[in-house]
């Protein structure tokens, strides 16, 4: 089978409509070129009670893969860390590989003027980690990322901002995000209304099992046709590209009008 993911979104300002959560996109992308099919996104406060709410329901799926990102900063409404804790029954300790690290970039800031005093890392937020957690060293900000494998799922905490998160993800990636399975997509765009183009997409999942479909119509002024994404996976890339081709073929000889 296809590996799984959730991504749980940490931040009160996008659910204020504050910022965009462009990571939950990014991610995806990058999941889903792993052969890696994202099954749920979820978007939650600043909140103990509610991201390890979240952590527990995903961990208890069976998921392959849970990113959990935000909510990783040095401020009291920076609780993520809190939550994954008491989501996993873990201590928090003191970390001295984190504490090293920051020592590291205490020094890096100091030498270039952006802070005058030496802080005692020690107290900072940062350095506080659930017990059994690895880890991972932030080459583009300050607070560490962590991943621990749990039962089926490997978990993994990333800061928010979207430079760090990305060079974080992709170090953890190369590594850890592997499926059995490949994941691909064709895509097709056609004129109609989606009440009419329902019966052949429900033609095509009988004719071909195991491809599934997704619609997405544009309104007038934005072009006015409907883009539709064929999704299939399996464990030869030959197969399930011939599968999603012959698919694609079918679905173009019974659309009434194709814009390819």
């Amino acid at each position: 089978m296809v590996s799984r993911a959730r991504l749980i979104t940490v931040g009160d300002e996008i659910l204020a409509g504050r910022i965009q959560d462009t990571n939950s996109k990014w991610l995806c992308e990058k999941l889903t070129e792993q052969g890696v099919w994202v099954e749920k996104i979820v978007v939650v406060h600043d909140d103990v009670e509610q991201i390890s709410g979240e952590v527990i329901d995903a961990i208890e799926s069976g998921v392959d893969y849970l990113v959990v990102s935000g909510g990783l900063g040095p401020t009291p409404d920076d609780v993520t860390i809190e939550a994954v804790a008491k989501a996993l029954r873990r201590k928090l300790v003191k970390d001295p590989e984190v504490i090293e690290w920051m020592k590291k970039k205490v020094k890096w800031l100091m030498e270039r003027g952006y802070l005058k005093e030496e802080p005692n890392v020690e107290e900072w937020k940062y350095v506080w980690v659930p017990e059994g957690m690895i880890p991972i060293k932030n080459d583009v900000g300050l607070a560490p990322g962590l991943l621990c494998k749990v039962g089926n799922t490997l978990l993994v905490i990333l800061p928010g901002v979207p430079k760090e998160l990305q060079a974080m993800f992709t170090k953890v990636a190369k590594e850890y995000v592997k499926s059995d399975e490949v994941l691909f997509c064709e895509e097709i765009k056609a004129v109609g209304l989606e009440t009419d183009l329902s019966q052949y997409y429900k033609e095509l999942m009988k004719r071909f099992p195991g491809v599934r479909v997704g619609s997405y119509p544009r309104l007038p002024d934005e072009g006015g046709y409907i883009t539709i994404r064929l999704y299939a996976s399996g464990r030869s890339e030959e197969e399930v590209r011939q599968r999603l081709s012959r698919a694609k073929e079918f679905l173009k000889s019974v659309l009434p009008k194709v814009l390819e």
